[in-house]
């Protein structure tokens, strides 16, 4: 078991938030002594600290679903707190490569944001979430993406590949403006504007036909046209508060509008409304209290198995697992005989382009449209500690899942033809709260079983980034 974790560590400790120089690196890869007998624990701070080397490192992951799994370099500067340079470039083993930077800067809201006011207007908490702006720039090509035709009533026979790349460059923001109180949350808002020059092509060498011949414009469009995009859009959005007065529950709900316009023409222009809402509750118990005047010291030590079923925490109890609910709905907007690019509509099936969990039981990007519902309940929880006993640095989960949801060419037959409906289970490891690797077996969709391994997507939405992330 340490060997294998070991291993993990190595590929996957790239997501780990501190960072090490290579002085402090090369130390702890000496203590190791991997010639003198290894010692487990310097070995896993020496793969932590070789994965987060700063300013420049290696690394590793996945560009996004379909990309395959691969390695390259990062560059990581934080001139101050409020501050941070990213670069990246990864080149994956089925030939696709990412390079990319994004600067990024945090700032306070415009006012003091003060929950859970006295009823005499004095008193509270100031909430602690801060505003943000992100300037992107990023070049990718995927040498292969799936499609398998448009709309809900597709089939696994229509299966189709295309080459995808794209340039694009862009801003993106968002601040906390007040306080819904203290359980409701905090009202935000985003906004966003990019350029995007994206085009698609055919695969060489590949066994399935190629999208454009297979489908052309009519079952894909802009699939042998290559327009660029202006869009722009903002956000509404209502969060937990920092100092949420109830810490067994999160909640989150945000809706995005977005205008996709074509440079030069108006044939691929587009709207796009995005609605989502989740809330999850974690389960929890507490543990007996040591007798009075009892030593800390001489407590009996908790065995594997209960932790598994209740993980002991920091506040005197255990875990159970946590509950979560999501639903997304996305539809689209045209005018005139405009058209939503295929590569730009909504995916339902294993994850989307971002790398999010959608409907389990469909191979990925099964179902393709420019409309969009997706609900979720997910339970989950952590089962061990991932690292040497006393220094763990992240966890093993275990899931269980249901999904529900489907696609459409038109907003109003979103429910016309029904829900397909999927449950599964799964495992997961996380480092520092960032789940790096998961995968899972989710059947009842009607096509089989279907077994899946995700790794980090570079794509994936961060917590701390508020709206749609244009791909």
């Amino acid at each position: 078991m340490k060997s294998v974790c070991c291993l993990l560590l190595l590929a996957l400790s790239v997501s780990a938030a501190h960072a090490e120089n290579w002085t402090t690196t090369k130390q702890a890869c000496q203590d190791a002594r991997f010639f003198k007998g290894l010692q487990f624990h310097n070995a896993e701070e020496c793969a932590v600290d070789f994965f987060t080397l700063d300013p420049v490192g290696p690394a590793v992951g996945g560009i996004t679903t379909g990309s395959g799994f691969g390695g390259g370099l990062h560059l990581v500067r934080q001139p101050t707190a409020n501050n941070n340079i990213t670069m990246k470039a990864l080149y994956t083993y089925n030939h696709s490569f990412l390079f990319g930077g994004q600067y990024e800067f945090d700032f306070r809201p415009p006012h003091p944001i003060v929950t859970g006011r006295r009823p005499d207007g004095h008193g509270g908490q100031t909430d602690l979430t801060k505003g943000n702006l992100f300037f992107t720039a990023d070049h990718f090509d995927l040498y292969s993406q799936d499609f398998y035709g448009p709309g809900p009533n597709s089939t696994l026979a229509g299966h189709a590949v295309y080459r995808q790349h794209e340039t694009w460059l862009g801003a993106q923001g968002y601040s906390p403006l007040v306080s819904f109180g203290r359980y409701f949350g905090i009202f935000g808002v985003s906004g966003q504007v990019k350029y995007l020059q994206p085009a698609t092509g055919r695969v060489n060498g590949s066994s399935f036909p190629s999208v454009r011949d297979l489908y052309g414009e009519s079952g894909a469009p802009s699939s042998t046209i290559n327009p660029d995009f202006l869009a722009a859009g903002f956000g509404v959005d209502v969060r937990t508060p920092t100092s949420k007065p109830r810490v067994w529950e999160q909640h989150e709900a945000q809706a995005t509008y977005t205008s996709f316009s074509e440079l030069g023409s108006s044939r691929f222009s587009f709207q796009r409304l995005e609605a989502s809402a989740s809330v999850a509750f974690d389960l929890s118990k507490s543990l007996p209290k040591p007798r009075p005047g009892a030593s800390l010291l001489n407590q009996p030590i908790r065995p594997w198995w209960r932790d598994a079923l209740c993980m002991e925490n920091a506040r005197g109890g255990c875990d159970i697992g946590s509950l979560r609910s999501t639903t997304v709905v996305t539809t689209s907007y045209t005018s005139g005989a405009s058209k939503v690019p295929f590569y730009l509509q909504p995916t339902l099936g294993g994850a989307d382009f971002e790398g999010l969990d959608t409907l389990r039981g469909l191979v990925d990007y099964r179902l393709r449209a420019p409309n969009r519902l997706l609900t979720q309940v997910d339970f989950d929880k952590v089962i061990a500690n991932l690292g040497v006993k006393g220094h763990p640095i992240g966890e093993y989960g275990l899931y269980a899942f249901f999904d529900a949801g489907n696609v459409s060419l038109t907003p109003g037959q979103l429910m016309a033809q029904g829900l397909r409906r999927d449950v599964g289970i799964g495992g997961s490891i996380s480092i520092q709260n960032k789940i790096v690797i998961r995968a899972y077996i989710g059947f009842g969709a009607g096509e089989g079983s279907h077994p899946n391994a995700k790794s980090f997507n570079s794509f994936a939405p961060t917590p701390e980034t508020i709206g749609a992330w244009i791909p």
